[in-house]
């Protein structure tokens, strides 16, 4: 594995456990299609976090025109 993947993961950690649940539920093949889609800017998974230090980080990417739910956002 490289380092990227690991410093990702310790940057993002609420994004990494999203990741494992999506694994445990659909298997780690299915998953891994699913993330690597986003991160090849084909919209199939999109994560924004805060980190520790207040850095917002995003990882992924979204199908244009489309608004995703997102975990404990506000609505105005």
């Amino acid at each position: 594995m490289s380092t990227t993947k690991g410093r990702l993961r310790e940057q993002m950690p609420a994004t990494a456990e999203i990741v494992d649940w999506l694994r445990q539920q659909l298997g780690t093949a299915a998953a891994d299609r699913i993330v690597l889609g986003g991160k090849q800017g084909k919209g199939t998974f999109w994560a924004q976090e805060t980190g520790a230090d207040g850095q917002v980080r995003e990882f992924g990417s979204r199908r244009t025109r489309t608004q995703w739910p997102c975990a404990g956002a506000v609505k105005p």
